[in-house]
């Protein structure tokens, strides 16, 4: 035993990996992956994991699967996941709250051990607050300002539907930028993300939830940088007033062209192809409604 030992501190202290050490789970990059892939079957778990923080609780008390939809109970608190790593998707799925408003979230980017909470960046779910981001086990992202402060609240009021609809949930992982669509609205972006890959989790916390039509697909490689767009407009911003105020733009109902006239006569060094992306990027944070 002595020996046996020894050897595996050798080895750690090299670099080299014990036989029965656990590797990183396989990734699925889905920049490479040309079709879509259905995390969830609709029928039962397959390509799933369970932890929950009571050690006596079986998960199938928690979770279950009826007519193509995955119930949870939302207690005890714990989260389903995925078994494989996943990079550069488009997650989409629809949930809805069957009995009263709750808590719930999305986990991106999972990893190390299995835990309340895990290792991840978390798209909130909780009523009222889908869309908000957390960062959770010392993950991080450029939006994410005050550090004394795990949330960074979405950008718009809510738009989620009455307890019982379903909505539409759509987070966008690209490289190191995430963005958050609520039911078709842009909600929250975040950028230069310190993790980009790790398992997909779904949240069982305090309240009865239902998902649906859980599928990922590739990021097309043409679609509008919002994340990019975002970064030239704060800049711009900047130099009149306090990005904080971005909000205060829409409030104007003037025409995007119009403020970035604006901004101009304040002095922001804005040329033609700045401002186009700017416009850009407004038009896809503020649709028209």
């Amino acid at each position: 035993m002595r020996y046996v030992v020894t050897v595996l501190v050798l080895m750690v202290a090299i670099g080299v990996p014990a036989a029965w050490a656990q590797d990183e789970p396989e990734t699925v990059d889905l920049s490479k992956v040309e079709k879509k892939i259905a995390l969830f079957n609709g029928k039962d778990f397959e390509g799933w994991t369970f932890y929950l923080n009571d050690e006596n609780a079986k998960w199938r008390d928690t979770w279950s699967v009826k007519d193509g939809v995955v119930h949870c109970k939302g207690t005890p608190a714990g989260y389903m996941r995925t078994k494989k790593y996943y990079t550069n998707y488009r997650l989409t799925f629809q949930w809805r709250w069957t009995e009263k408003a709750g808590n719930s979230g999305l986990l991106m980017h999972v990893s190390g051990e299995d835990k309340i909470w895990p290792k991840a960046i978390e798209g909130q779910l909780m009523s009222e607050n889908a869309a908000d981001f957390w960062v959770i086990g010392g993950t991080d992202f450029k939006e994410h300002v005050n550090k004394e402060e795990r949330r960074v609240p979405k950008m718009h009021p809510h738009n989620e539907k009455p307890i019982g609809e379903w909505n539409s949930y759509e987070a966008v992982c690209d490289g190191n930028t995430i963005r958050l669509t609520i039911n078709g609205k842009l909600q929250n972006v975040a950028t230069e993300t310190t993790v980009s890959k790790g398992f997909i989790g779904l949240q069982s916390e305090g309240a009865p939830i239902e998902f649906r039509n859980i599928v990922l697909t590739p990021v097309k490689a043409d679609e509008f940088d919002v994340a990019q767009a975002k970064k030239v407009f704060l800049k711009a911003c900047g130099t009149c007033h306090s990005a904080s105020r971005v909000e205060e733009h829409k409030g104007d109902k003037k025409p995007w062209e119009k403020v970035v006239a604006a901004m101009r006569a304040k002095g922001a060094q804005v040329d033609d192809d700045q401002a186009a992306t700017i416009i850009a990027f407004l038009n896809e944070v503020y649709p028209k409604e």
